[in-house]
């Protein structure tokens, strides 16, 4: 009996305490696709198809063929913070996209995807903001893609694009070609792909080796985050990734994700 009571001290003492820590320090979201959570994700565009199967978001794209032309098209599933704050922003489209209203926005994170690849289109992760020199403007990207990486300003709604130079350093080029002036990487199939996010300052990993760095000055919060699609206009682009988790001091958890973390760790103790 004693041993018993002991015990339940221990396992409710365990939980005041890991409550504690995790309303202190952890701060994140995590998404294993074993549904889709609509009320987390909003899908910006026409012609892509987000769903989730067999434990993993897939998207596929048929982009259009005005007048027998090929036609890229780049679309977004946006992430939307549980407990964040948004407002619809009309650009000059008159098509709404909501932006994280919060101030000062994310100002620092990490998002990890794992099992992330594409096949026929370019598949990956897009963080956005709004210029501020031009209020009505597009929203400006950087796209980190399995295959390349991008920035510009796009519209979602018509797939209109605007690239723009990516202020970027190179890491390890064995891993990559340059193609008529654009880099490839020869490995699109990742385990893992992480970006880290601290006020203009982006560092991009594929399965745990560093892709580049990026630096921009005027890109001091994201806005729009989310998965991002290109279709090449010649095909069926297909997209897959298997999880997604983001951490950050202003990605404060749900109650019921603080408590399922916490079970989780009880079962491991167990």
């Amino acid at each position: 009996m004693k041993h018993s009571i002991l015990t339940l001290i221990g396992i409710t003492s365990f939980f005041v305490s890991s409550i504690f820590c995790l309303s202190t320090f952890s701060q994140g979201y995590q998404d294993g696709f074993d549904v889709l959570k609509e009320e987390n994700w909003e899908h910006w565009g026409k012609y892509a198809i987000w769903r989730v199967e067999d434990g993993f978001l897939k998207v596929w794209i048929d982009s259009p063929s005005p007048d027998g032309d090929t036609w890229p098209t780049i679309e977004l599933l946006q992430f939307k913070e549980p407990s964040g704050s948004y407002e619809d922003f009309e650009f000059k489209s008159r098509k709404p996209i909501q932006v994280q209203a919060k101030n000062p926005g994310y100002e620092t994170f990490t998002i990890t995807v794992k099992n992330i690849s594409g096949k026929k289109a370019s598949f990956g992760i897009a963080l956005g903001r709004r210029r501020s020199e031009s209020p009505g403007a597009w929203p400006f990207f950087y796209l980190f893609l399995t295959d390349n990486i991008y920035g510009g300003s796009f519209n979602p709604w018509s797939s209109s694009v605007v690239f723009a130079p990516v202020p970027l350093q190179l890491h390890n080029p064995h891993n990559f070609d340059k193609l008529g002036g654009v880099i490839i990487w020869k490995k699109t199939d990742l385990a893992s792909m992480e970006i880290r996010f601290n006020r203009g300052s982006f560092q991009w990993f594929a399965d745990g080796e560093k892709r580049a760095d990026v630096e921009d000055p005027e890109f001091t919060t994201t806005e729009i985050l989310g998965f991002v699609i290109i279709g090449n206009g010649l095909h069926v682009g297909h997209g897959w990734v298997d999880s997604f988790k983001i951490t950050g001091p202003g990605l404060p958890v749900s109650r019921q994700t603080k408590l399922a973390t916490i079970w989780g760790q009880f079962k491991q103790l167990r």
